[in-house]
């Protein structure tokens, strides 16, 4: 994470490329994926982006941290792409997410 806080997208990448071969527990490779979400979503890589972006989707809890950070960089790319079904998703993904009272 210090690695994609400081704009360094290809070690943030290469960290959490690695701490996924290393097949971590499932809360830590949750995490994983988000920065590897985040920073392929920085660098433009659509394709890798919305892949861990799901990833994380699918197994993070609806509306949770993780969840939203996964699901705004899907958002990200999919705007920066032209990708309105995507967008659509999305939109129709966060609609479905009931706050916290």
């Amino acid at each position: 994470m210090v690695a994609l806080d400081a704009n360094d997208l290809d070690a943030a990448i290469a960290h959490a490329a690695r701490g996924e071969r290393l097949d971590v527990d499932g809360g830590c490779l949750e995490d994983l994926w988000v920065v590897l979400a985040e920073a392929h979503s920085w660098r433009g890589d659509a394709e890798q982006a919305a892949r861990y972006a799901e990833e994380v989707m699918a197994v993070a809890e609806p509306g949770g941290p993780a969840w939203c950070r996964a699901a705004v960089a899907g958002v990200m790319v999919a705007i920066d792409h032209g990708l309105v079904e995507r967008i659509f998703a999305m939109m129709m993904a966060f609609g479905e997410v009931e706050p916290e009272e």
